[in-house]
């Protein structure tokens, strides 16, 4: 598997312009490091733009551009109209889901708060038999998929199956307006995207989820996530409290989100705002020996 390793941080450069229309992400990690705000662009350089507390009162308390301002947080004005200007935000926070009163702002991205707002989105999908990588094994009317090590399973040849890359994509693509779905997964080391049906099938490094602009990954492990897309690789402070991952977008509104699920209780993982310009289609890697599920 090929992996360009965690971006590197450089000094801080408070009030540098970012390189214009190449693609950013904005992370808050609010837990390891409250108040530092990365910004990341395509060519890996990160900018350390100022420190603020981060006024995350939940988990799912987003505020990407209308922070309350305080006295002690005042220098939020500033970031927060830069945080308003990239494409591509990133929020991440280990506070589990509560039901305190929404921000405007959160109002205004309607995100669901508890998992039974989400589970009224649920959307059930099963793996496509074309996409699915012959080191992966089909079972449960497709809806787990096992990885088999060296033992391959025969398959028909389909131009759109993963060559290289323990992978496999959704028969169905995810609703125009909002999903949920979840998953569980055992093993080492699994993936869980959403990904343009046009992601590359035969290639190399290229056709792996989170490592072109095609497709946006998580990638898990029992004591960590990190994040992918279009190559840049950024770790996530947040601990699994399980091994049950749910998915939420937006389609329309471009928002993406990843939570670690325990029963009723819900870890907001991170949160992407962007714009999606094709249909999404879920899609999972088992990496080594293991299984994902869809629930």
């Amino acid at each position: 598997m090929e992996n360009d390793g965690p971006p590197q941080e450089l000094p801080a450069l408070a009030a540098a312009p970012l390189s214009a229309p190449r693609q950013r992400h904005v992370v808050k990690n609010a837990c390891q490091e409250a108040g530092r705000l990365l910004l990341f662009t395509s060519a890996l350089d990160i900018r350390l733009a100022t420190h603020m507390p981060l006024p995350f009162t939940s988990a799912l308390d987003i505020r990407l551009a209308t922070h309350k301002i305080t006295a002690k947080q005042s220098t939020c004005t500033q970031t927060s109209a830069l945080v308003a200007s990239q494409e591509n935000t990133l929020c991440c926070s280990t506070e589990e889901t509560n039901t305190n009163d929404m921000s405007l702002n959160d109002k205004r991205l309607s995100v669901p708060r508890t998992r039974n707002d989400l589970l009224q989105y649920s959307q059930r999908f099963t793996f496509d038999l074309n996409t699915v990588n012959e080191h992966l094994r089909l079972s449960e009317n497709n809806t787990v998929i096992t990885n088999t090590g060296r033992v391959r399973h025969s398959y028909p040849d389909h131009p759109d199956r993963f060559y290289l890359f323990r992978q496999v994509l959704s028969s169905e693509s995810v609703s125009d307006q909002r999903s949920y779905w979840e998953i569980e997964w055992s093993g080492e080391y699994v993936s869980i995207s959403v990904s343009y049906k046009s992601i590359c099938r035969k290639g190399g490094g290229e056709c792996e989820f989170g490592q072109n602009d095609q497709s946006w990954s998580l990638f898990c492990s029992s004591s960590s996530y990190s994040f992918r897309h279009n190559k840049i690789e950024t770790k996530l402070p947040v601990k699994p409290i399980s091994r049950r991952v749910g998915v939420y977008v937006d389609h329309s509104a471009g928002t993406l989100s990843f939570y670690s699920v325990s029963g009723d209780t819900m870890i907001l993982i991170l949160t992407i705002q962007t714009t999606f310009t094709q249909p999404l289609y879920p899609g999972f890697g088992v990496i080594f020996l293991g299984s994902v599920k869809l629930i």
